[in-house]
């Protein structure tokens, strides 16, 4: 559904047109910040602390949006003027801030080839239009990584 910005407070029309007129070099300067690793503590999920069923790994963040089936989003444009546009503004802002986000979460069923994004979606995308190589994924522990390995 197409945004109609006069919906909105003042305050976030602003927001959303800032992220909307980055260049590809300002988002290039963006670096995202990932609750992994020494940063876990500023997780919002529990399924990312250090004993829970999930496992975090890198990807190759390019291999990983060719393998991926995001539905309606096209990972290639990141503000369409689409209502939901309001998640990569939400997302750009924390990056730029320095604030850390939840990783996505992903899987890949038996008679897929393609890898199912089941939380972080807009995350994802956020990520690659910030030219970031690499991606760190929560993935079921239940699951056989190797089935990944086309993505390092």
């Amino acid at each position: 559904m197409k945004i109609d910005l006069n919906d909105f407070e003042q305050d976030e029309q602003n927001r959303y047109n800032k992220v909307k007129k980055m260049t590809e070099e300002d988002l290039m300067k963006i670096s995202p910040k990932w609750a992994v690793g020494k940063n876990y503590t500023k997780c919002s999920e529990p399924k990312f602390l250090p004993d829970s069923d999930y496992t975090i790994i890198e990807l190759n963040l390019s291999k990983l949006i060719e393998s991926t089936d995001f539905i309606e989003l096209n990972p290639y444009e990141l503000i369409t003027d689409d209502i939901n546009d309001f998640r990569f503004v939400y997302i750009i802002e924390r990056w730029d801030n320095g604030l850390f986000i939840d990783p996505p979460t992903i899987y890949l069923t038996n008679n897929d080839e393609k890898v199912r994004i089941t939380d972080g979606r807009h995350r994802t995308i956020a990520a690659y239009h910030t030219g970031a190589e690499l991606i760190p994924v929560a993935i079921h522990k239940s699951f056989n990584i190797e089935r990944l390995d086309y993505l390092n």
